[in-house]
């Protein structure tokens, strides 16, 4: 019974001492993986090693792409947590700062900005860390103006985004307002199938019919539109047909009419499907 008693307690010995080993080795490959951890954070956010060192702009034409970059040199903070370094491109806000430069610059419709890091260039004065900036700017496609020559440029979508001094010329798609004092750039101000379709009609009105369109006005919101020609007489069209359709049917007419009647043409309706109406002025 002794003997029994004297195996029983060497084995909880044994069993304790391979208890406090396992747990010293747990501490042990802890406060290694704790120690990893803290270096490899250090070295990719700390350590400076990845601050950005270059803010490269691509696709700025109407905006400045100077003031582009220091737009983007403002959005790094003084200290990530009042203590990591505030350039460190791992951190930098991307999708802020792409809303941001879209707010900033109104010209801009699509703000897209990359990060580069090249661990290994070791060489002074080699670029380790780089953001890349893609602008996508706004393309112009109309301008309109008020009865006070107040106007702004259009893009396809009908957003206006800029102002610009009163234009005129057969390259020109113009839009009459009657006031436009109340516009904060960029507004959306037309929708883009209003867009599209003043810009179908005076490419079709010139290229098919050789009539060239001075401006455009939005007579409603059901579509229809009235054009006003270089020949001094008005088109009104419908947005519910075919802008190339509505063209063939005004050469038409004016194909047929004789030149005296041009001369005093008023205006072609071409809102009534497969029909037109014209006046001669008085």
């Amino acid at each position: 019974m002794a003997h029994q008693g004297i195996s029983s307690g060497f084995q909880q010995r044994l069993r304790e001492k391979k208890l406090r080993k396992k747990r010293r080795k747990i501490l042990a490959y802890g406060f290694l993986f704790m120690l990893v951890v803290f270096s490899l954070s250090y070295f990719f956010l700390a350590s400076g090693y990845f601050a950005v060192s270059d803010i490269r702009v691509e696709g700025a034409d109407m905006a400045s792409a100077d003031d582009i970059k220091s737009a983007v040199e403002s959005f790094f903070p003084q200290k990530y947590f009042f203590m990591l370094p505030a350039r460190n491109v791992f951190l930098f806000p991307l999708h802020e700062a792409e809303n941001k430069l879209q707010d900033m610059f109104p010209g801009v419709a699509q703000a897209r900005i990359t990060r580069e890091f090249k661990p290994f260039r070791f060489a002074q004065g080699s670029q380790k860390s780089r953001l890349y900036v893609l602008i996508t700017e706004r393309p112009p496609a109309a301008v309109a103006c008020d009865a006070s020559s107040r106007c702004f440029v259009a893009d396809n979508a009908g957003v206006l985004f800029a102002s610009t001094p009163a234009v005129s010329g057969a390259s020109v798609t113009v839009i009459l307002e009657s006031d436009l004092s109340g516009v904060v750039v960029p507004l959306k101000k037309y929708p883009s199938e209003f867009m599209d379709f003043i810009v179908r009609v005076k490419t079709a009105a010139s290229d098919a019919a050789g009539i060239t369109f001075d401006s455009f006005a939005r007579m409603d919101e059901y579509g229809d539109v009235v054009a006003q020609s270089t020949g001094d007489f008005r088109v009104f069209f419908t947005m519910s047909q075919q802008a190339d359709k509505q063209v063939q049917i005004l050469k038409s007419i004016l194909t047929k009419m004789v030149q005296g009647d041009i001369v005093k043409l008023d205006y072609v309706d071409l809102r009534v499907e497969n029909r037109a109406y014209y006046k001669l002025k008085e």
